[in-house]
């Protein structure tokens, strides 16, 4: 019997796989609990809609990415935060407060998650890795003292 799977199923076959199965495996097991549906032209039909929608939706999302990558590319911007004499800050910069700022200059809504790992502690010129799906970009965090 052919089926499509509607789950992933260690072993056998991962979601919206087409597959060859015995017939008494499928009626006695996959279809009881709900792992496969019978593929026929209907629900082949569906499979390649989703197969489509989700492609889509991928290009789209890439399309997103790329938009705030370009955005961010080369973009700086400062802060003015209190500190001491020697130059270390009362209070940590971390990723919540550079990102509202890097929207305010790009334009674009920068989510604080893009910057991860970011601590800074002291004034000065730090530069600051944003990743954005799989690419990651160098920006620019200008720290001056009250």
């Amino acid at each position: 019997m052919r089926v499509i799977f509607l789950k992933d199923v260690p072993k056998l076959g991962k979601k919206d796989d087409v597959k060859e199965m015995s017939d008494g495996y499928v009626r006695n097991f996959l279809l009881p609990n709900k792992l496969v549906e019978e593929a026929n032209v209907k629900s082949l039909q569906k499979l390649k809609e989703r197969k489509e929608l989700r492609d889509n939706e991928k290009i789209n999302q890439m399309a997103h990415d790329q938009s705030i990558v370009d955005a961010l590319s080369g973009l700086s911007v400062s802060i003015t935060v209190p500190a001491n004499e020697k130059g270390n800050l009362f209070k940590a910069i971390t990723a919540r407060d550079i990102a509202p700022l890097f929207s305010q200059v790009s334009g674009v809504e920068i989510k604080p998650e893009y910057f991860k790992d970011v601590h800074i502690k002291t004034i000065g010129e730090h530069f600051v890795n944003a990743t954005i799906g799989a690419k990651n970009i160098k920006c620019i965090v200008n720290i001056n003292s009250k």
